[in-house]
């Protein structure tokens, strides 16, 4: 195993493993080392405190204590200089502690927002006007958490969408569906889920091509998301399979929204081609009581799926 302070040699890069890169090694981080180990203060702005305070009273201690012992007792002249003295550096102290405060505030500020960040992921509002070197770490910790929090949206976003059909697929439905309808459940509200799947997708495929096939599926997800309000979710659980989560919608509700999919697909010029038709079969159930879980609810709407099928295709059933 190399020692900590060892080079890796990658090409013609050197890398410094477990301390302080060349250029920041010194005496300033050798303090700043030795002030962390001190077990008090804890903050970093009372070790801040501290160093002030030890920088403007040692002086004054030892100059009193020099006179002291120079000049003896019994010279009022020079216990009252003393006192002034000692008076004005109290207030001195007082008044840099003050601004100290006021000129750490941007470390404590920034340290706050990324914890914020961090823990409960809310983005920081720090200041981005000013061009000392606080100012600058305020700025660009501003940018690169602002930045860095879009990625992760975009990517949370890729991650939990289907790239064919724009719907969302698997993960969404486990980690966000899933909770969402036990939530709701819970709460006492209507649930109602339907299961889609296209009919005789397989000679579609077959016959006229898988690219074809791509044509038809994302064609038919776009009409099942025109056919849906705002607050339902269209999941993509198969190859030619979805399921439509609908939150506070009732028995009338799921019919209602499973003949509106049903229909605007089986008349969707853009979607059937003189070689062939697209239909789709829909099954649907809505969750009875609190005690429904979504593995319950989804089996329910599956079976009235193959019912549909039985009676012929481009049906559905939602009883």
């Amino acid at each position: 195993m190399p020692r900590p302070d060892a080079k890796v040699k990658s090409g013609q890069s050197q890398v410094l493993v477990g301390r302080w890169p060349p250029a920041n090694r010194g005496h300033s981080v050798r303090l700043y080392s030795i002030m962390q180990n001190l077990s008090w203060p804890k903050s970093y702005v009372g070790r801040i405190f501290l160093l002030c305070f030890v920088g403007t009273h040692i002086p004054l201690l030892g100059l009193v204590a020099l006179v002291l012992l120079n000049h003896g007792a019994g010279q009022p002249d020079l216990y009252w200089t003393l006192g002034v003295a000692l008076a004005g550096t109290l207030v001195a102290t007082g008044f840099t502690f003050y601004a100290m405060g006021c000129m750490l505030q941007p470390v404590v500020k920034t340290t706050a927002a990324l914890d914020q960040y961090v823990g409960h992921g809310v983005k920081p509002d720090l200041p981005v006007v000013y061009a000392d070197e606080a100012g600058r770490l305020m700025a660009s910790v501003q940018s690169t958490v602002l930045k860095l929090g879009s990625a992760i949206e975009e990517l949370t976003l890729i991650s939990i969408t289907d790239p064919l059909t724009g719907a969302r697929n698997r993960r969404w439905l486990n980690e966000i569906g899933i909770p969402d309808y036990e939530r709701r459940r819970a709460g006492g509200s209507p649930f109602s889920l339907l299961t889609v799947d296209l009919d005789n997708f397989k000679a579609i495929n077959d016959t006229h091509g898988h690219a074809t096939g791509d044509q038809v599926l994302m064609a038919v997800a776009d009409a099942i998301l025109t056919s849906t309000r705002a607050g339902d979710h269209v999941v993509r659980t198969g190859g030619d399979e979805f399921c439509v989560l609908l939150p506070a919608t009732d028995r009338q509700g799921v019919r209602d929204v499973a003949e509106r999919i049903r229909s605007s697909i089986a008349g969707a010029s853009e979607i059937t081609s003189p070689d062939y038709q697209v239909t789709i079969s829909i099954g649907g159930a809505t969750a009875r009581d609190a005690q429904c879980s979504f593995t319950d609810l989804y089996r329910q709407a599956d079976a009235n799926l193959y019912k549909a099928k039985n009676n012929g295709r481009d049906n559905a059933v939602t009883a």
